[in-house]
């Protein structure tokens, strides 16, 4: 549905594998996927480097995003145009400062009765405890770049208001009360415009057809990214340019 709110917009999705249990059970931290996603983003925008640029993401993606950026602003010449054309955020459930209803002890058990020991990568699921110091690291960094913009990108952060059931997180059922993984405070940024969804944190960032009222909110706030995006980018370009002389 996103075509008909940005025509003129290339969409592209960038997927990784993020099984943390069973037999596709991966290594995987928000480093090593940002490093990915960038690669994959200098290969497509080889052509047009300083093309504007939305990234929309949820939960644990967020997360990779933000350190994409921070990797992305520290090396320029390797990622050419990426910090600096960022024009727009869209973060659905990002745990920005830890996703409150999954303990990691909790998890842990859950998934070791889903799965034998070999197939649980307990070491995902760390970056997601409330007062992690690589979770904060990320975030407070990522926090200081952008408040330090001149011309800034915008943000626009989704949370939950209905609660899940944490089972699903490793393919079985919680023994425990369906409840919020990622809270308001939690899944919103201090420089973010905050917006709620009538969903769980598992379909949040999923949705139907295009007259769902949630989906409106939602098309709304990309529209609206989209369409500054281009000055955006000019003034900055302008600003750079000034800056130089």
């Amino acid at each position: 549905m996103l075509p008909a709110v940005a025509p003129n917009a290339r969409i592209m999705r960038y997927g990784y594998q993020s099984q943390w249990f069973g037999n596709e059970a991966m290594q995987q931290s928000a480093s090593t996927v940002a490093e990915r996603l960038l690669r994959a983003l200098k290969r497509k925008r080889k052509d047009v480097s300083f093309r504007p640029l939305l990234f929309v993401a949820h939960c644990f993606g967020g997360l990779v995003v933000l350190k994409a950026l921070l990797e992305a602003e520290q090396y320029p010449g390797e990622w050419p145009g990426v910090f600096s054309s960022t024009t727009g955020l869209v973060f659905f459930g990002t745990p920005f400062r830890g996703a409150g209803g999954m303990d990691q002890m909790e998890m842990l058990e859950a998934a070791r009765r889903e799965y034998d020991n070999d197939q649980v990568q307990p070491t995902a699921l760390e970056v997601l405890q409330p007062g992690n110091a690589y979770l904060q690291e990320v975030v407070g960094g990522f926090l200081k770049k952008m408040r330090g913009q001149t011309n800034k990108t915008q943000i626009a952060c989704f949370y939950e208001l209905k609660a899940s059931d944490v089972g699903q997180i490793v393919g079985g059922q919680s023994r425990t009360a369906s409840r919020f993984l990622v809270s308001e405070s939690s899944g919103c940024l201090d420089l973010s415009s905050k917006y709620s969804l009538s969903r769980t944190h598992f379909n949040m960032n999923k949705f139907g057809k295009a007259t769902e009222e949630d989906f409106e909110t939602v098309a709304e706030v990309v529209e609206g990214m989209v369409n500054k995006s281009p000055n955006l980018v000019w003034v900055r370009s302008q600003c750079n340019y000034a800056s130089q002389q």
